[in-house]
């Protein structure tokens, strides 16, 4: 009878842990929960509860005289962890002063292992129950798979939020540029305009203001031909030749300033 109640007592005390370690946002309060509620559910002199994923280690050690909690590598297992990491064997040893240490591993290398290892006095019978042993590391090992989740999550924002800077920082340069190819974009054309307004004048001027005396001057060779009054001057034809070469030369820069005129029009 008095075992029952025993077995009654250490489910309630674990059904009180469970709810408790649900309520756990990082391992802080886990190590508080398990300094406060550990010794309801057995006795100990030492408890150590390392979680080993890959090359990390999460772990919390409870005693009657140390607390601890820290995360690091293999290196913070001691040599019977490590032993039991790779082996697997549960351990029942009495150690050289008499202390007796159990130790199990739950779990699976894919979702990470629980080693679990509990020292008692060596005058003190380790009174435990094993579904409540198996329980209990179970849940411990969904809470650190939730930790490490939540890590991940973590660190995969901050690494989007990096990312997002710097996609920002990449749009910014981008508008900066495009205001500075627009404003470039607008000198340059500003350029083209005052290019064509004076290929515009060159162009007037060539084809009114020199043009135009060059032709009265032709048109005065013409009729001194027809009205024969260019009798005594020889050099006439001379003159009627470099007329004609200077109207063609006029026509060819005005054909070709209106040329350079389109271009920069389209």
């Amino acid at each position: 009878m008095q075992n029952n109640t025993n077995i009654r007592l250490a489910f309630e005390a674990y059904a009180q842990f469970s709810g408790k370690l649900m309520a756990c946002v990082n391992i802080e309060d886990m190590q508080g929960l398990l300094v406060s509620h550990l010794k309801y559910l057995f006795n100990y002199k030492k408890v150590r509860i390392a979680y080993v994923k890959e090359d990390v280690v999460v772990l919390h050690q409870v005693g009657k005289d140390q607390i601890l909690v820290g995360r690091g590598e293999e290196n913070i297992l001691n040599e019977f962890e490590q032993n039991l990491r790779s082996e697997g064997i549960p351990l029942a040893l009495t150690l050289e002063n008499e202390e007796k240490l159990h130790a199990w591993r739950f779990g699976s290398m894919g979702q990470g292992l629980v080693l679990f290892s509990v020292l008692t006095e060596k005058d003190e019978e380790f009174l435990f129950n094993h579904s409540i042993m198996k329980l209990l590391a179970e849940s411990l090992l969904a809470k650190f798979l939730q930790f490490s989740l939540y890590e991940a999550l973590d660190s995969n924002n901050e690494k989007l939020n990096q990312a997002l800077i710097t996609v920002q920082h990449q749009n910014d340069e981008i508008r900066a540029l495009a205001r500075s190819q627009k404003i470039e974009l607008a000198e340059k054309t500003r350029d083209i305009r005052a290019k064509n307004e004076e290929l515009q004048n060159i162009v007037k001027l060539n084809a009114h203001e020199v043009r135009e005396p060059l032709s009265r001057i032709m048109g005065l060779i013409g009729l001194l031909k027809h009205t024969n009054s260019h009798n005594g001057i020889a050099e006439l034809p001379l003159i009627e030749e470099a007329a004609l070469e200077l109207d063609a030369a006029l026509k060819h820069v005005i054909l070709r300033a209106e040329t350079k005129l389109k271009s920069n029009l389209s």
